[in-house]
């Protein structure tokens, strides 16, 4: 009965499951690894360009190319031209930098030199030289070969500018990047100097800051300050002046505007340069409207009035004088200004505070006055208030420029700098250093040259607080 039992029971047949060899995964893996590895490396390749120089100054491969201070690139071989007259570079640009290579852009060997900014170069006493290079137009087309320069390019220090051409019979010694002044303040450089076609004369190109640009009339005139003026006197011994460090080392023009100014320039226009200032310049006077280049055709610039709020601080000691400081605008009502530059502050002795603006003293508004940010003080002295029609109150922070020091100019501050507070006032960003003598300074619109606000500064950074709608 067993044996009949266990010859129905099926039997279990055992066998081995088949697995994926490993062995043919390695080849996929090691392919799959060089083609990342041979991808990222076309990626990281960069730029390959070729630079042309008149002398290698001892530039050798493996030296940098640098841009702002960081490198973005390498030298990777260097060795003559065809001719034997040039010297050849082989660059590599970083992949972050291969937008330099675009038409305009300049390279230069960088080393030691003086020009008219000053020494530059001087890390390459200790360190090896470099591959300077200033790029071109972002929207130029790309280029591979350049003619290098020879010495660093006369770039100014400003974007745009009023460009005059100056005539005069010799160069005497003046260089290109030499400055230009008005009363010893840089407003625009030379940025070139060569013969006339006909070689009877010598051609200077001048480029002014937009900021000076109303300075340049029909009616300036330039003359050449290089060098030092000796005086030798028996009594006084020996005086020497000069006008700037920059005039003693590349020379230097000087302009000044008579008040017969007469009209506006363009481009190109032709002046006469001088060998002597003219008789009595410094007491010109011309009424111009600096920074109105900034601005559209036919706009007005604030003339700001610089005051000072002083006070003495009650106490039972007798206190101590304090002051504050900042710009008013003039306007039909009398001036307008920061709400705590012309109230009377809850520190200040009974009948001590006064507002102090051109050379006159004004009483400020009484401390218990219900203000806003802005406030107007009454008053009728002297100049042109700012007409109604040049108020607006923005709906959404845009492009402005602040009037603030006229030394320093006016300074551009775009949209995306200003973030809306909900008290209706514009913080500027904090990144930028606004100083705090700008307390006060109109604000005006670049789109119509509108004045729109004043710039408040304090504790916290500054802001724009909107004027109000006329």
């Amino acid at each position: 009965m067993s044996e009949t039992h266990n010859a129905t029971l099926p039997t279990a047949v055992v066998g081995r499951r088949r697995r994926a060899s490993w062995a043919l995964l390695l080849p996929l893996i090691t392919a799959a690894l060089v083609g990342y590895l041979g991808w990222q490396a076309w990626n990281e390749r960069g730029v390959t360009i070729e630079v042309e120089l008149a002398l290698g100054h001892g530039v050798q491969a493996g030296d940098p190319v640098r841009y702002r201070g960081i490198d973005v690139g390498s030298v990777r071989a260097v060795h003559l031209a065809p001719g034997l007259d040039r010297v050849r570079l082989e660059v590599s640009l970083a992949p972050h930098a291969a937008d330099l290579a675009r038409t305009g852009t300049a390279f230069w060997v960088a080393r030691p030199q003086v020009g008219p900014a000053g020494v530059s170069g001087l890390d390459t006493l200790v360190g090896p030289r470099y591959l300077a290079v200033l790029p071109g137009s972002p929207t130029a087309p790309h280029q591979d070969r350049f003619e290098g320069l020879d010495a660093p390019p006369i770039v100014p220090p400003f974007d745009g500018g009023l460009e005059v051409v100056l005539t005069t019979p010799s160069r005497g010694g003046i260089a290109a990047g030499a400055p230009v002044l008005f009363r010893q303040l840089r407003v625009g450089m030379v940025t070139q100097i060569a013969l006339t076609s006909d070689g009877s004369a010598v051609e200077l190109r001048l480029v002014i800051d937009p900021y000076f640009g109303e300075l340049v009339r029909a009616h300036t005139r330039f003359w050449e300050t290089a060098g030092i003026e000796l005086e030798a006197d028996l009594l006084n011994g020996l005086s020497f002046e000069f006008d700037s460090l920059e005039s003693i080392l590349t020379g230097g023009i000087a302009l000044a505007t008579p008040d017969d100014h007469g009209s506006r320039v363009r481009n190109g226009h032709r002046f006469e340069l001088e060998t002597t200032a003219p008789k009595g310049w410094t007491d010109w006077r011309p009424d111009l409207p600096l920074g109105a280049s900034l601005l559209p055709a036919g706009s007005l610039v604030p003339r700001a009035r610089r005051a000072a709020l002083v006070w003495r601080e009650g106490g039972l000691f007798g206190g101590s004088d304090k002051s504050k400081h900042g710009w008013l605008l003039r306007v039909a009502g009398g001036l307008l200004g920061p709400a705590d530059l012309v109230r009377t502050p809850e520190d200040a002795r009974s009948g001590s505070a006064r507002l102090e603006v051109d050379g006159r003293s004004i009483p400020p508004l009484p401390e218990d006055a219900e203000l806003g940010l802005l406030a107007e003080v009454p008053d009728d002295g002297p100049g042109a208030a700012w007409p109604d029609s040049r108020l607006r109150r923005p709906e959404a922070p845009e492009d402005a420029l602040v009037f603030g020091d006229p030394a320093s100019g006016p300074r551009a501050l775009s949209a995306a700098r200003f973030t809306p507070n909900e008290d209706g006032t514009w913080h500027v960003d904090r990144s930028l250093s606004i100083p705090g003598d700008w307390h006060g300074a109109p604000v005006l619109a670049r789109e119509d040259g509108a004045l729109i606000g004043l710039l408040l500064v304090g504790k916290d950074g500054a802001r724009v607080a909107l004027v109000a709608a006329p």
